[in-house]
């Protein structure tokens, strides 16, 4: 099998940040030590070299990085799963890691994934309620259903959840590609009109992927995790690296 790319998922704005004015992988986890920082760190310990940033807000932000950029010049009008359409010619030829730009994990995500020999795969968060009870009053208010078929593949994914037994676990922003996986995404989309891929989450177009019959294996992640979609995440994780380290 041909050694995987890293793609990490960068070009939105990050509204909900406030007061922060860069894009959400500026945020340091310590001096000069930034989420994206980590996030390529990541991929090097597991011997993916070459990595792709796609920008959008404040691209010229990224130029201190050493990776390749592409940009999304409709960041402003699309969303996740658009970003990752620009790089298409490099999922099309090679197994491709994608990791979205404001999560904070450790390496070991990225080589459980790299492990799995299904076509499509995803990390999720075995542990995620007890970090949703920190981030919201009421963790449904922000969670989605998340549902497996027996222990390794999902069953549905980003619906609206009417109780904790319906979640399983979170997805965290983590994919893995095959060529071959990414062919049949790609197939089924379509017959989806693009103004409505310009809309939907990730976790949707997985979810009409999964019910179109494709096999999407669920990778299982105990390890730290968390996202920045607030100021408040912000605040746990600087509270949480007192006891976390990375490098």
């Amino acid at each position: 099998m041909k050694t995987p790319k890293g793609i990490i998922l960068a070009a939105g704005q990050g509204t909900r940040m406030l007061n922060f004015k860069e894009p959400k992988s500026n945020l340091e986890l310590k001096k000069n030590f930034t989420i994206m920082s980590n996030i390529l760190s990541n991929f090097r310990k597991n011997y993916i070299n070459e990595i792709f940033i796609i920008t959008g807000f404040k691209s010229q932000v990224f130029k201190k990085y050493e990776a390749k950029k592409i940009i999304n010049k409709n960041w402003k009008k699309t969303n996740m799963f658009k970003s990752l359409l620009c790089a298409d010619k490099i999922l099309n030829k090679f197994p491709c890691v994608v990791s979205y730009a404001d999560i904070v994990y450790d390496y070991s995500a990225i080589k459980l994934l790299t492990k799995t020999k299904s076509e499509i795969a995803i990390c999720y968060y075995a542990k995620w309620l007890t970090l949703w009870k920190k981030r919201f009053s009421n963790p449904l208010s922000d969670a989605e259903v998340f549902k497996l078929i027996g222990k390794n593949n999902l069953k549905e994914i980003g619906t609206k959840p009417k109780s904790f037994k319906e979640i399983e676990g979170q997805y965290m922003g983590l994919l893995y590609f095959t060529p071959k996986g990414w062919k049949k995404i790609k197939k089924i989309l379509k017959k989806i009109n693009i103004k409505k891929i310009n809309k939907v989450s990730m976790t949707e177009i997985l979810n009409i992927v999964i019910k179109n019959g494709v096999k999407i294996r669920a990778v299982k992640y105990k390890n730290y995790f968390a996202e920045m979609d607030s100021p408040k995440d912000y605040k746990i994780l600087k509270k949480d690296l007192k006891k976390v380290k990375f490098d």
